[in-house]
């Protein structure tokens, strides 16, 4: 151990004394050794963790499809839910849940607050195992609706909102006017369905009154021991068939009709979802641009091994075994290594701590990333790996017969035409490395320029938007709704600077709840239920103020003389009335019977939109106006987004939309303020984050291969002084000197051009996912890129060549 100390004493004194290189190599593999702790960070918090609740491998989503209704996905209604729970084998618990928003406050001079909620059954925390951290959780007789109406806080409401007060438990507060006793608080960290779910309120369904074709609520489970996914999923396919035996809603024609099968999946699957795929991606790139941060630390090394033969032929004249000369390299190795690696780990944890603060669409979990002791542990690991290889390079070419060599030639460095090959094909992986990540941000960003340039159908530019959530205590009728609705509309129409305005129950790119997504039947098919559609309330000004055009029929307005009128998507169009024209046909919302509710008739059709994200498939979508006779009295417009376009800044319109909100009624408030090109942006915000770490790791990655490029070239030119010294004399021109040193130059960065390609095709065809309009093998982003490669290729030989065109041939021939 002693021995040790002093080799790691003698290795810092060593680099001491020449800290440019040791300073340049360490903050090389910082860089490096970041990048891949930064990813692998997000990686292991968001994909590899496990989720925080006790034995989460046994936890699943379960939900339906219905390839009926042309729905890959969709909930679960009470009559399931009990069916389930009742005769599941597969299931040793299940529970179902629902998010909402709920108004907290609005009295007096308390600014009114919108808080997320989940409405779940009293089940929901035994499944995930959540625990109080003071007074209780809810038990059966607390969600059948006998007894008084009872809520559970989450952690961070508590502390945030009313101070942490303990008191809190066994007190009354009322979310949206409605008193609700407090029986707890849960445990810090309890985060589902989301983060900031504020408000549990436990609600079991009435079984008499239970119906098995509402589809509208999630639901999780905990698997019986000896079932998985696959398993529970066939158990309750084979439950389904039993449904109509149970729930009278639920004829055999209907699910017939509608093919409903169960959709059973790991938990941690349904939330993580496709991130995992980009985070992977991610992750190889930073790894390339590891190697190649090793790569040109790899050959600073060389050069230096090099320098100092003749150090290793004296020592080892001087009895010095191979050990110890292994180990004093490797000190050196590994100070640098250690150097690098915490570098690395400060700038990797200020980097996770800025990605966590970037709101990244689809990218979950942040809030549970951190470079902890699995990531630490990596960047421990690979400063090791790299600590090894950087001792041994020195090393790697001594031999005894080269001693006396060595000693003879007083110390001049020199290099074989392998050391020079070695280092000539690390920089040509650089090279080739440097390609790859340049193709892959050049993609996405060409990706990122055409969906910014992709018709919307909308014009999102000087539109400002906003949240509201009307409680079913002050607004509990559609004409309740609607007239508060027009008050609002009215009133923001008439501000200064406003050009237009409207309510939507479903804004573009955003992702709506399951409530929206309605089954419809078409008049001359009354019994055939034609396909699940998205069906949103908007008030006539809506259109105008986003500019969605009218493309056929008439636009909504008082007075149109249109039994209950409707707008539709030209998807939605396409898709219940194909080869022909909607206008004019009617249509009316499925509730399984299809006789008791009222035909609507279509009057126009609107552009399509984007259902979630720019670039997606249209949204088939159906406009119930909010006019004075309801087109389905059986919906309300109790939730809606605000749609103001203006000339005026949107954000200096902000506090006059708050105080138009606040005038009509202080106990809703105004959420989720946001421009329309804030909307579009986030909805693009994956491939941009994903665009930027690969644009910053190809920027490094063209950097570090410059640099080894350059070093490569100026220490061949040093090398040939002598051999450049004789052409000059014998007449060579300064051109034939620059072409010499530039086609070196070219030559190499040929060589790791064409390896690039390769690797390239290989790799970003995972990029394929990401990518809008854009090929994986976009000839012109390949062309740029590689044109970009080799200019910067020649650039780094540059000035090695002007170098070598002012050589002295005098002086070179006095050279030994």
């Amino acid at each position: 151990m002693n021995a040790v100390i002093q080799d790691l004493r003698h290795a810092a004194r060593t680099l001491a004394r020449t800290p440019g290189f040791a300073v340049v190599a360490a903050l090389t593999l910082g860089l490096g050794i970041a990048a891949v702790t930064t990813v692998f960070a997000l990686a292991n918090g968001i994909v590899l963790a496990p989720l925080p609740f006790p034995d989460a491998g046994r936890l699943v989503a379960v939900g339906h499809t219905a390839p009926g209704l042309a729905l890959e996905g969709t909930g679960m209604s009470a009559g399931t839910y009990l069916h389930y729970r009742d005769h599941a084998r597969s299931i040793a618990s299940i529970a179902t849940y629902h998010e909402s928003v709920v108004n907290l406050g609005g009295d007096g001079n308390e600014e009114a607050e919108r808080v997320p909620v989940a409405t779940v059954t009293h089940d929901f925390f035994t499944v995930l195992g959540a625990r109080a951290a003071i007074g209780r959780l809810p038990l059966g007789a607390d969600a059948d609706g006998t007894g008084e109406p009872v809520i559970v806080l989450s952690h961070d409401l508590w502390l945030r909102r009313y101070g942490g007060d303990p008191a809190l438990v066994g007190a009354t507060i009322a979310p949206n006017r409605v008193p609700r006793r407090v029986i707890g608080v849960l445990e810090p960290g309890f985060a589902f369905p989301r983060r900031d779910v504020g408000i549990f309120f436990p609600s079991d369904p009435d079984p008499a009154r239970a119906r098995a074709s509402d589809l509208y609520n999630e639901g999780i489970a905990r698997l019986a021991p000896g079932f998985d996914a696959p398993a529970a999923e066939r158990d309750l396919d084979r439950l389904i068939a039993t449904l109509p035996e149970a729930f009278p809603d639920l004829t055999p024609r209907v699910l017939a009709d509608t093919g409903l099968r169960a959709s059973v999946r790991p938990l941690k699957e349904l939330i993580v979802g496709e991130a995992g795929a980009a985070l992977w991606l991610l992750l190889a790139a930073m790894a390339f641009l590891l190697l190649i941060a090793t790569a040109n630390v790899a050959s600073l090394f060389l050069v230096r091994g090099e320098h100092r033969q003749r150090e290793i032929a004296v020592r080892t004249a001087l009895g010095a075994k191979s050990g110890h000369l292994v180990r004093a390299f490797a000190a050196e190795g590994l100070v640098v290594a250690v150097a690098g690696g915490t570098v690395g780990l400060l700038v990797a944890a200020g980097a996770v701590r800025a990605i966590a603060a970037w709101e990244i669409s689809n990218l979950p979990r942040l809030d549970e990333v951190a470079v902890d002791g699995r990531a630490a542990t990596v960047a421990l690991g690979l400063s090791a790996a790299i600590a090894v290889l950087l001792a041994l390079l020195p090393l790697v070419r001594l031999r005894r017969p080269q001693l006396v060599a060595t000693l003879g030639r007083g110390g001049s460095p020199s290099a074989g035409r392998d050391r020079q090959r070695a280092r000539r094909l690390l920089v040509m992986a650089q090279v080739a490395l440097a390609l790859t990540l340049l193709v892959g941000s050049s993609l996405l960003a060409r990706s990122l320029w055409r969906l910014r340039q992709a018709d919307l159908g909308f014009q999102p530019a000087g539109v400002l938007t906003a949240e509201l959530a009307l409680p079913r205590s002050s607004y509990g009728t559609y004409e309740a709704t609607r007239q508060f609705w027009d008050a609002l509309v009215d009133r923001v129409s008439a501000l200064p600077g406003v050009e237009g305005a409207g309510m939507v129950s479903g804004l573009p790119l955003v992702p709506q709840s399951a409530f929206h997504d309605l089954a419809l039947d078409v008049e001359d098919r009354p019994q055939e239920t034609r396909r699940a559609m998205s069906v949103y309330h908007a008030t006539p000004g809506y259109f105008a103020a986003i500019r969605l055009p009218i493309v056929e029929g008439q636009a909504i307005r008082s007075g149109l003389g249109v039994e209950r009128p409707v707008l539709l998507s030209a998807a939605a169009a396409r898709r219940l009335f194909p080869g022909r024209s909607a206008v004019g046909k009617r249509i009316r919302r499925s509730v399984g019977d299809g006789t008791d509710q009222p035909w609507a008739t279509v009057a126009g059709i609107v552009a399509n939109v984007p259902r979630e994200h720019v670039g997606g498939d249209p949204a088939e979508i159906v406009y119930l106006p909010t006019l004075a006779e309801p087109v389905d009295p059986g919906l309300r417009p109790s939730y809606g987004s605000l749609v103001v376009r203006t000339r005026l800044p949107p954000a200096s319109l902000v506090p006059a939309l708050r105080q138009a909100v606040r005038d009509l009624d202080p106990h809703v408030p105004l959420a989720a303020v946001r421009t329309m090109d804030e909307v579009v942006a986030r909805s693009a915000s994956r491939t941009s984050f994903v665009m930027v770490l690969l644009g910053v790791a190809a920027a490094l990655a063209l950097a570090l291969g410059t640099v080894g490029l350059y070093g490569v070239i100026s220490y061949a030119v040093k090398r040939r002084t002598r051999e450049l010294g004789i052409r000059v004399a014998l007449g060579a021109r300064q051109a034939d000197i620059r072409n010499v040193v530039l086609g070196e130059s070219a030559g190499l960065a040929a060589g790791g051009i064409a390896a690039g390609i390769v690797t390239t095709l290989a790799s970003t065809r995972f990029l394929r996912g990401l990518l809008y309009e854009v090929s994986p093998g976009d000839p012109l982003v390949f062309t740029g890129m590689v044109a970009l490669v080799l200019a910067v290729s020649l650039l780094a030989g540059w000035v090695p060549a002007r170098r070598a065109v002012r050589v002295d041939p005098v002086t070179a021939l006095r050279q030994e």
